[in-house]
């Protein structure tokens, strides 16, 4: 089952330290998220994540709650390496 998608967004970093993302056209009617980053004591950083999210073609939910899963997955997997990436840059 393969299905193209393409996300082209508007990213706003707010005073509060929110970064909000409202898509432009592309494979989704409309798409909306916030992130809010917050560094913990214990040296953590906790990442809140909300998607709202409004496909522009049907897609059955029991392949389509799978299918947004694997792909935040992906995607959270790839902003930590990246964040990793850069750390591990900064003490060169």
């Amino acid at each position: 089952f393969n299905v193209d998608f393409h996300s082209l967004r508007k990213i706003e970093v707010l005073p509060d330290g929110r970064l909000v993302s409202d898509s432009l056209p592309g494979s989704s009617s409309r798409s909306h998220s916030e992130m809010k980053v917050q560094a913990l004591a214990d040296g953590w950083t906790k990442l809140d994540y909300q998607l709202e999210l409004e496909p522009s073609a049907w897609i059955p939910s029991s392949l389509g709650v799978g299918f947004l899963r694997h792909e935040l997955i992906e995607q959270f997997e790839a902003m930590a390496r990246e964040m990793l990436r850069r750390q591990q840059g900064a003490k060169r």
